[in-house]
């Protein structure tokens, strides 16, 4: 028996369709056939083991075609039927003729089935595809996308049975698996092609409701029907939308053309949302559908009856449109163009190659408002062309425009490619006329450190991968320099190296270090890093924040609150803790050098059966600190300092009251001015954090609370007043508008503490272990280097924070 199986078939350009028969008698010949599609270059495509270029073989095929009819002829003598298609190529091997008798050898392309034991045709395993009508027709909707759209119609007609009675034609219409009448919109192909358009146009309106008539005379029906098979589709981009399926929409949107639908702004934008935030393959009515529709004479030609429609855009192998692109500028036709329809156009003509057309929609767009990501890919693509010039520009307008805040992954985007271009090197060509986008400089380390600080202006800190690229970058661009004989090339998968040796004065530097938590150096390039303070300026910053947010918290408070009866606050939020701000600057006195939050003091360690709201260990924080030389002031809720109040204990919640030693304490505190109570409906913490950045205008007059390395009372150095909480304090970092001002506040003023829990009063140690605020900014930063430097010079060298590496580790750059 004779055995016929496919070894390969590729499909792409130059694809390989390989057929190996054999018999199963030993020793008989085994062929195999080899078709190649040769339309591209026999080089890339075509190997010494492939049919047209095996040894003795002086083939020469220029297309697909030419090599099948070349098998085709040398297999006419043996099988004697001259076939015209590959098809009949495979009937005449299993056919027996009076020429071609029924044998078993390899010239019979029949196999075995090893289940049902039937002898089998190979295109039993691969058929052909049947050429149904549907499938000749181009007016016809793609199979896969008409099945989601059926089924999608069928539940929204089972949801939509109370109010939608139409009538059997437009049903049909809507069940129809196909376009039943052609489509003009040529204003709205015009907008697609020419990147423009007017929303006070009113030609495409013209064009829909010429399309309107013409349909409700084509299907004969009423306006009321034409309502309800709209309200059909307005649906089915609702129920896409909660379903994040958007396959549906590409036969629902075909059919808001051909009925001329003026559909609704929001029923757009959903439409829209839709399709660009889960995009299917766009919908593709090319005339090969298969590998095998590539031997079907009829796909030569389209069907001359073809409805010959515009809006499909060419690209070289088969026409397929964007429909997000298509409905953007329909959108934006009609209405004022918005951030989201323009975008989606963007990113359409950026696909196209296109980034000026796309630049110039941005511009002539109107929109004030735009985002990153209306820039992004225009910038990307100017990057990947290697247009510097226009990269910059854009680079320049993005860092304009109010509403854009560049990421950390554009600015590496930037930073990389320039760097791989060479404009960082020291004898590197300046880049031509981008003086006039504010760079004082255009090449050398000046024009890195310019970019750089661009950055840290916006971005806090950057990802391992960020890293790699920018090491990737550098290292390409120095390997040939004398500066970069160590940067070594490292793998694509493998993490970033640690390096510790010290680092020559003319060395370039892209590498992974871990910077000494005790004197904030840099083992290879031996800079320090500092810690970056608060200015005054961004210290009234924060307290603005720290207003808003006080009534932002107060209003989400009483709104949750359980108690509903309860009466409105009489005062804001924001107008108590400006209060307590004046009078931490009326105040006279010592200032306060230390900040405690006394709950997360008193509730240190008390998650036990017999734990509590621990008034005792605020007393001990208290005495330890001014053991220290410090002025401390206790930040309390007003709950507890009332008589009773409610605590959660290891058992559940309890009610806990307050001691005469409990009396005591709070009691010594107010005397001595060293506690603050915030009454009810305000939140303590913002309290606290305003105390540690008040300016104590009075009280301090004008003297700097910071403590010196040198300081003669042996106080650990560090930023006044400190604060000392284990609060890790993540929901104000999300309140806080500029995450860049907390992490400075934070890394500056936070003191945390560890010390062992009283059991009532009572306590096994005497003694608060502190963990002073941090020593160097967990921020993108730049210093001076004088490893190999003679003295009074250095070179400037940039230390990134990485997110997913260790707290004190980071990403070291140095051209």
């Amino acid at each position: 028996m004779l055995r016929c199986r496919l070894i390969s078939c590729h499909r792409k350009p130059g694809f390989l369709l390989r057929l190996s028969s054999s018999s199963s008698h030993h020793g008989r010949q085994q062929e195999t056939l080899d078709i190649q599609d040769t339309s591209c270059s026999r080089e890339d495509h075509v190997g010494p083991s492939l049919g047209g270029s095996r040894k003795g073989d002086d083939l020469k095929f220029i297309r697909f075609f030419d090599e099948v009819d070349a098998h085709m002829a040398k297999r006419k003598t043996r099988i004697g039927n001259a076939s015209n298609s590959l098809e009949n190529l495979f009937d005449s091997m299993q056919k027996p003729t009076s020429s071609n008798p029924p044998r078993l050898d390899n010239s019979t392309a029949i196999m075995t089935d090893p289940i049902s034991g039937k002898q089998r045709n190979i295109l039993d395993a691969f058929p052909m595809p049947s050429h149904s009508t549907r499938h000749q027709n181009t007016n016809a909707f793609d199979e896969d996308a008409y099945q989601d759209y059926a089924n999608m119609l069928d539940d929204v007609m089972k949801q939509a049975s109370s109010w939608y009675k139409g009538s059997q034609e437009v049903t049909k219409w809507l069940k129809s698996e196909e376009r039943l009448m052609e489509y003009h919109l040529p204003t709205l192909d015009r907008a697609i092609r020419e990147d423009g358009v007017d929303p006070n146009d009113m030609e495409l309106r013209d064009e829909l409701e010429k399309q309107r008539v013409d349909f409700l005379e084509k299907l004969s029906i009423d306006e009321k029907d034409y309502e309800l098979a709209k309200n059909i589709l307005i649906k089915i981009g609702r129920v896409c939308a909660s379903r994040a399926k958007s396959r549906p929409l590409d036969i629902a949107w075909e059919k808001v053309k051909e009925a001329g639908m003026y559909m609704k702004d929001d029923t757009l934008s959903n439409y829209l949302y839709v399709v660009s935030t889960y995009p299917s393959m766009s919908m593709s009515l090319g005339p090969f559908e298969s590998i095998f529709d590539v031997f079907d004479p009829s796909k030569e030609s389209e069907n001359e009856n073809d409805i010959d429609s515009t809006k499909f855009q060419e690209d070289g192998e088969s026409r397929k449109r964007d429909i997000s692109e298509e409905i953007a500028a329909f959108y934006d036709c009609i209405y004022v163009p918005t951030e989201q329809s323009t975008s989606v156009r963007v990113k359409a003509l950026v696909r196209k190659g296109n980034a000026k057309g796309a630049e110039m929609l941005l511009e002539n767009s109107g929109m004030t408002k735009l985002r990153l990501r209306s820039f992004q890919p225009i910038l990307k693509q100017y990057l990947q062309q290697g247009d510097l010039r226009a990269a910059l520009s854009l680079y320049s307008r993005m860092r304009s425009e109010p509403n854009v805040n560049l990421d950390a992954e554009t600015y590496v985007q930037v930073i990389a490619n320039i760097a791989e271009k060479g404009h960082f090197c020291h004898d590197s060509l300046p880049i031509d006329g981008v003086d006039e986008y504010g760079f004082s400089t255009s090449n050398g380390p000046e024009f890195l450190d310019q970019l750089v600080t661009d950055m840290s202006e916006d971005v806090i800190e950057i990802s391992s991968a960020l890293a790699k690229r920018l090491h990737t970058a550098i290292q390409k661009s120095f390997k040939d320099k004398k500066s970069g004989r160590n940067l070594e090339e490292q793998h694509p998968l493998a993490p970033l190296k640690q390096e510790i040796d010290s680092a020559e004065a003319d060395e370039t530097l892209a590498c992974r270090v871990t910077i000494d938590k005790t004197t904030g150096a840099c083992p290879r390039s031996g800079a320090r890093l500092r810690l970056i303070k608060l200015a005054k300026s961004e210290r009234e910053h924060l307290k603005t924040k720290l207003f808003e947010l006080a009534d932002t918290l107060q209003k989400n408070f009483v709104k949750n609150r359980k108690k509903k009866d309860k009466p409105q606050p009489k005062v804001t939020a924001s107008k108590m803790l400006q209060s307590f701000s004046a009078w931490l600057d009326k105040r006279k006195g010592k200032p306060f050098t230390a900040i405690v939050d006394g709950a997360n003091v008193a509730y240190y360690l008390q998650n036990f059966e017999e734990g509590k709201f621990n008034f005792h260990q605020i007393k001990f924080m208290v005495d330890t600190l001014e053991g220290m030389n410090e002025k401390p002031l206790v930040v309390l809720p007003s709950k507890y300092v009332g008589k009773s109040f409610y605590v959660i204990r290891g058992n559940g919640v309890q009610k806990q009251r307050l001691s005469e030693v409990d009396w005591a304490i709070l009691n010594r505190l107010r005397d001595a001015g060293m506690l603050y109570v915030v009454q009810e409906n305000n939140l303590d913490d913002l309290y606290w954090m305003l105390a540690s950045i008040s300016e104590q205008e009075k009280s301090r007059q004008g003297v700097s609370l910071d403590v010196s390395v040198e300081d003669p009372s042996g106080r650990w150095p560090g930023t006044r007043p400190m604060l000392v909480s284990n609060d890790q304090m993540r929901d104000h970092k999300l309140g806080l508008v500029e995450p860049r001002l907390f992490r400075r506040w934070y890394a500056s003023h936070i003191v945390n503490y560890t010390f062992t829990g009283f059991v009532g009063d009572e306590c096994v140690d005497d003694e608060i272990m502190f963990s002073p605020a941090d020593f160097f900014s967990q921020e993108i930063q730049s210093n001076i280097s004088t490893f190999g430097f003679s003295e009074g010079t250095g070179t400037r060298v940039w230390h990134f924070p990485v997110n997913d590496w260790n707290e004190n580790e980071r990403f070291c750059l140095r051209v």
